[in-house]
């Protein structure tokens, strides 16, 4: 079963409430104590000047006071996602365990909430899964429910919702076509879920479910329509399209007073007016993110497709924007972005895979959301996949070349240096973690190798600006973090949505 996306993005995370984003890294491959791959979360809390370890925690399912037990196998913090899922003005954790067993049934999966409050994230704690009262379907092998997580409020209740994905749960004979669970929060959180089930052609969903589609392998929040109600992107990146394989594609669902709502907004690269077209392995909807990048009002959607051939570069990836207005979401016009593009540093090369992370926050301190591209396959100079970071920047109307950036571990005062199969850039997320009012960058670096210990993976952080300036460098051996660097971990697989 491959390793499947997640899509990270960040506007706003505040778990005990001092007005510091913090930072939940998921560690999926941490063993905890002898048991291999149980996965864990660490949680470094944001401060005047940037993060900070005092305080830091470390989370796992053998916490004391956390539900259920860290079992072999089940990457627990593969996935994770923020919210203030009861209203009480602190932010709370969504963790995905996607290879949860329940009973009998291998890899059907669970999401952990965790709360927070003035002391952090606190061992209060809610343990959901397909089987859980008042949730629609039924938990199956290898369902992987919260393989994908996205917060946001989509009934405009003031309680954040929470979107699930399940990208291998089965339609009657159909395998593998994939799902999305949706809980609303409410008083207490979700003591009591209540929850929608979707799946493509049930209910209004646009297409129907065909066998390998993953829908709801990624997942994007944002008020695309600005009435004060977020709605949902989901991606099918493996959705075939007409006989082309693995093609992809994105569907769009609207925030309204009952919950989330079907429509026919669904987009492919064959869509009328999309540029490019549909080409077999492309993974159209592998990363998504949203924000309003052209300072309309409307949240704008980023769809990666890290597998797109340009030119003679196979697989060297794009990222194709969607402008939101009173047309709806992506109904204004939409741009397709490579390292081809006129004006973007470096070159489209094969295998680069541009695109295959994204993060969307106002990182360059303007009015405007900008658009980080993770290119983790990029070979930085001799270093084979070292990994790099594109940043395009929003303007009034569009995303823009002018001032774009390119960021590896080998950029002029960045801390580390480039090695080969670090992957900088394989994930990413935002924050404003020393609260200046502009947004940090995360880059998540999971095979980073630390000292002797191979794979165990690491976290740069750049100020907001974006500036080397004081940038950080973490790893579990990082002075005063909880655990240590092991070899495997992949510290920073999992960012938070």
């Amino acid at each position: 079963m491959a390793l499947l996306p997640i899509l990270l993005s960040a506007i706003a995370q505040d778990f005990n409430g001092d007005g510091y984003h913090d930072l939940a890294i998921g560690i999926p491959g941490e063993d905890v104590g002898t048991i291999a791959n149980a996965g864990a979360v660490q949680v470094i809390y944001g401060a005047f000047g940037g993060l900070r370890s005092s305080g830091n925690q470390f989370l796992h399912q053998s916490t004391f006071g956390i539900f259920d037990v860290a079992e072999a196998g089940d990457n627990f913090g593969q996935a994770l996602a923020w919210g203030d899922f009861d209203a009480d003005g602190y932010d709370d954790l969504a963790i995905g365990v996607p290879y949860e067993d329940f009973g009998l049934r291998s890899d059907a999966g669970a999401v952990q909430i965790i709360y927070g409050s003035s002391a952090g994230l606190s061992t209060r704690n809610s343990i959901h899964n397909l089987d859980n009262a008042g949730m629609a379907g039924v938990a199956a092998n290898s369902d992987l429910f919260g393989a994908a997580l996205c917060s946001g409020d989509f009934n405009g209740d003031g309680y954040a919702d929470l979107a699930i994905g399940i990208p291998y749960a089965n339609y009657g004979s159909v395998q593998d076509c994939g799902a999305v669970s949706v809980i609303y929060g409410g008083n207490g959180g979700f003591g009591v879920p209540i929850g929608d089930y979707w799946q493509q052609g049930l209910g209004g969903i646009p297409d129907k479910s065909d066998t390998y589609d993953l829908f709801g392998a990624t997942l994007a929040c944002g008020d695309f329509t600005n009435d004060g109600r977020d709605d949902l992107a989901i991606g099918a990146p493996w959705e075939d399209v007409g006989l082309i394989e693995s093609a992809g594609a994105v569907t769009i669902m609207l925030g309204d007073a009952g919950g989330l709502i079907p429509t026919p907004f669904y987009w492919t690269q064959d869509t009328f007016g999309v540029q490019d077209q549909c080409e077999a392995g492309e993974a159209f909807g592998y990363a998504l993110a949203s924000a309003d990048f052209d300072g309309n009002g409307y949240d704008d959607i980023a769809v990666g497709v890290p597998w797109e051939d340009i030119g003679f570069a196979t697989d060297a990836g794009a990222v194709a924007v969607f402008f939101s207005g009173l047309a709806g979401p992506g109904g204004s016009f939409n741009q397709f972005w490579s390292q081809d593009s006129l004006g973007i540093l470096d070159v489209s090369e094969t295998s680069d895979a541009f695109g295959f992370s994204l993060a969307a926050a106002q990182l360059g301190g303007t009015a405007h959301a900008d658009l980080a591209i993770g290119v983790p396959f990029e070979k930085v100079g001799s270093v084979v996949a070292a990994g790099a970071v594109n940043v395009i920047f929003g303007a009034a109307g569009t995303l823009t070349e002018a001032g774009d950036q390119f960021w590896s571990q080998d950029t002029f005062n960045v801390l580390d240096a480039c090695e080969r199969n670090d992957m900088f850039g394989y994930r990413l997320t935002a924050g404003d973690f020393n609260r200046n009012a502009l947004y940090d960058l995360a880059v998540g670096i999971p095979w980073e190798d630390v000292g002797a210990v191979l794979d165990a993976g690491a976290v740069a952080v750049l100020n907001g600006g974006l500036t080397s300036t004081g940038n950080q460098f973490w790893t579990q051996d990082s002075l005063g973090l909880l655990d240590l660097c092991e070899s495997a971990d992949v510290f920073s697989t999992g960012l938070m949505q």
